[in-house]
């Protein structure tokens, strides 16, 4: 079985859909100034600012991919290896939401670690 490492195009429109896309910055539920797929970050590490120019659909989707990489790897190094690719989907957009640090110390990732085999988690 082959380990997986990314979300699937199936994951990454469900969390599309449920993030929403905005091409221009907006200020997320708490304040903090987002753009594209709810990303609060550019790629070098600077913060969204309101006044930052509005980005199309292509770059909005590029820039969710790459900021999407960091809960992929923490999903990918936290759980077993033997989880499928709709868990690895599920788990992903959680992380997405929590954050990692929140991912890491979830009851869920406790749970997916110790239920191997479980058939109510598949």
């Amino acid at each position: 079985m082959k380990e997986i490492r990314e979300t699937s195009n199936k994951g990454i429109q469900f969390l599309i859909q449920e993030e929403g896309l905005v091409k221009r910055p907006y200020l997320d539920q708490v304040g903090v100034p987002t753009i594209g797929i709810g990303s609060t970050y550019w790629e070098d590490g600077q913060k969204v600012k309101m006044t930052d120019a509005p980005i199309t659909t292509e770059r909005a989707i590029q820039l969710f991919r790459t900021t999407l990489k960091g809960y992929e790897l923490a999903v990918y190094s936290m759980t077993r290896d033997d989880i499928n690719h709709n868990q690895f989907d599920s788990l992903t957009s959680f992380t997405y939401n929590v954050g990692t640090g929140g991912f890491k110390s979830s009851d869920l990732v406790k749970k997916v670690n110790q239920d191997k085999g479980d058939p109510k988690i598949q």
